[in-house]
């Protein structure tokens, strides 16, 4: 999963603006995840995982603190995996 790899690139990042960046294409690459999950009724286990990453991206973005910025971020992986491993 590509959000996966961009949201541990946006741990490594030192500004809030370069982290943002690439959580909005993280949001980007899970919402169409969701599309494709939703439209054909799919993994609804997976879905709300993801949804509740796109969420945890979003308040990371708007997060000027990067330990708590962190943390979000983390949480966000945790939700990413959970989905995973529910399609897996």
């Amino acid at each position: 999963m590509k959000a996966i790899d961009l949201e541990n690139r946006a741990l490594l990042e030192a500004t809030q603006a370069g982290a943002a960046e690439l959580l909005k294409l993280s949001i980007a690459d899970l919402e169409d995840a969701v599309s494709v999950l939703s439209s054909a009724s799919l993994h609804p286990v997976a879905v709300h995982a993801l949804r509740s990453a796109i969420s945890l991206d979003q308040a990371a973005i708007n997060t000027a603190d990067k330990p708590s910025r962190d943390a979000l971020i983390t949480q966000a992986l945790a939700q990413k995996q959970a989905a995973k491993d529910d399609i897996v």
